[in-house]
């Protein structure tokens, strides 16, 4: 085969760089001749850019972009498991429809505390605790004691200077009505005889000891006072209601007469 025939090297390699191409048996001829000897194959040249057929395709591609966000959304929006998965896990049993709690309320302000009241102090008793005289409010006279223990009493003319007229309340214990009569003159107490509970039984003096025949309460009685004796549930009286001096002084049952009615007068 004539070598004639083949296209030069020249037109060979302008054949590779693209700059010319040779049609027809030559161009056949050198690729295959460049090939046989070792030479490189020729590339081809690739197909020219149409500029209309790009924004096509860019168009298409942008479409298909903006399809694949809308429809992960709208598969979003449809799968309860994804929206589970954006929101925040609900506790077991909680309603998630069920509308927030409103905040609670401050608590209310703690009461202040009363204030603690004052122990009530114990009322005074009815009589202070100095010489007095004792005078029924039938004869205006007072009480008087004959000394030593055993001695009577009877009712005598008033005489603020006379020991033995004088009687001194001593309040039991923190009792405001409950008394023991201490006569000034011996200092003995006047007492139902032998603690009895008899009617007339005879009221004397006799030492101080607290004896329940020593005791007696004060009942208010139209602006004086009942002697009540608690041991006998009886009233000192003046026998029989004499207003005359020397007359006795006695128990009886209390009947609210004026020589059971006793006022008291305190000296100095």
């Amino acid at each position: 085969m004539a070598l004639s025939h083949y296209p030069s090297a020249a037109q060979c390699e302008l054949l590779s760089s693209g700059i010319d191409r040779l049609s027809g048996a030559d161009g056949d001829l050198c690729c295959a001749a460049m090939t046989v000897y070792g030479g490189p194959r020729p590339s081809l040249p690739g197909p020219k850019h149409d500029k209309v057929l790009l924004g096509a395709a860019a168009v298409a591609v942008l479409a298909v972009v903006v399809g694949i966000v809308f429809g992960a959304r709208a598969f979003m929006s449809d799968d309860p498991q994804a929206v589970s998965a954006t929101q925040a896990p609900l506790s077991a049993g909680e309603d998630s429809s069920a509308p927030a709690p409103p905040p609670s309320a401050a608590p209310p302000p703690s009461p202040t505390p009363s204030p603690t009241p004052s122990p009530t102090p114990p009322k005074a008793a009815l009589l202070a605790a100095k010489p007095s005289l004792i005078r029924p409010d039938h004869s205006q006279l007072c009480l008087q004691a004959n000394g030593g223990n055993g001695g009577n009493t009877t009712q005598q003319g008033c005489d603020g200077n006379n020991a033995t007229e004088m009687w001194v309340p001593q309040a039991i214990g923190a009792s405001q009505d409950t008394f023991q009569f201490v006569n000034a003159a011996d200092n003995r107490c006047l007492s139902v005889s032998n603690n009895s509970k008899d009617n007339y039984a005879q009221v004397w003096l006799w030492d101080c000891h607290a004896d329940i025949g020593q005791l007696w309460k004060l009942v208010p009685d139209n602006g004086g006072y009942r002697l009540l004796n608690p041991n006998s549930n009886r009233c000192l009286t003046i026998e029989g209601g004499n207003p005359q001096p020397g007359a006795v002084a006695r128990i009886f049952d209390c009947n609210g007469q004026p020589d059971e009615r006793y006022r008291f007068q305190p000296l100095g």
